[in-house]
């Protein structure tokens, strides 16, 4: 379905054209991808794409279940896992649940408050455009801390290949940068662009 190149204003044909020039100048880099015993040795069959310190969100998979809901960020902490109270021993089960693809868990979360709203360092985020919805939810949010939020659970190995495939391109467009190469650069920004506008599409259909 080329449906999102035709959202991003791109032909389908040169967005298959793209791919495939990404694939020929991964091959030339020598770029490994993640083979089949990573995705084996996967501890679990699902993941809702967060990474934990404690209770309180690390990190977000790029592409991943929490990431898609476009309502977490890091810095929140988990207070609630289907309105059970967590902590840092219990978290992590909670989240998985019965580890099962397309299961829903519901979070309630406090959300972060930074110490100054105009600190940029939130723009640091390859999903992130100009628009308002796209201000992060802590700052729209000041007046009411505490979110509840619904994760459905995503494969690991789908999960995973999301995430493999966003370092693949960054790999590439560092490379490209290096040899000041603007026609790699370009086709990176294109297949970036599409992979981010399917990710859209994902999302909206979750909501």
């Amino acid at each position: 379905d080329f449906l999102p190149a035709q959202k991003c204003g791109i032909n389908p044909a040169e967005a298959l054209n793209a791919f495939i020039d990404l694939r020929k100048a991964i091959e030339e880099l020598q770029i490994e991808e993640a083979d089949s015993s990573e995705r084996a040795n996967l501890p679990n069959r699902t993941t809702v794409g967060i990474a934990l310190n404690g209770t309180s969100i690390d990190d977000l998979i790029f592409g991943g279940p929490a990431h898609l809901t476009g309502e977490l960020e890091r810095g929140d902490v988990i207070l609630k896992v289907n309105d059970e109270d967590v902590n840092p021993d219990n978290v992590h089960k909670a989240l998985l649940g019965p580890d099962v693809p397309g299961s829903t868990v519901q979070v309630t979360v406090k959300k972060y408050a930074p110490a100054s709203s105009g600190n940029p360092l939130w723009f640091v985020n390859s999903a992130v455009s100009s628009s308002k919805k796209d201000i992060p939810s802590s700052l729209r949010d000041a007046k009411n801390p505490i979110k509840v939020v619904t994760i459905v659970r995503a494969s690991s190995a789908a999960v995973l290949d999301r995430k493999r495939f966003m370092e693949l391109l960054t790999i590439m467009k560092v490379q490209a940068q290096t040899r000041r190469d603007a026609s790699c650069m370009s086709t990176i920004d294109d297949c970036a662009a599409i992979f981010r506008s399917m990710l859209s599409d994902d999302a909206a259909r979750l909501r």
